[in-house]
């Protein structure tokens, strides 16, 4: 079982992959 502080961790960085990604497809569709 994962720490609570682990889940966060893990929720973190998700949610900063996930960010990252629809900046990208932000940038690329302004690009068009």
């Amino acid at each position: 079982m994962l720490s609570k502080t682990q889940i966060e961790q893990f929720n973190d960085q998700g949610y900063l992959i996930l960010k990252g990604a629809i900046d990208e497809i932000d940038i690329q569709r302004l690009e068009q």
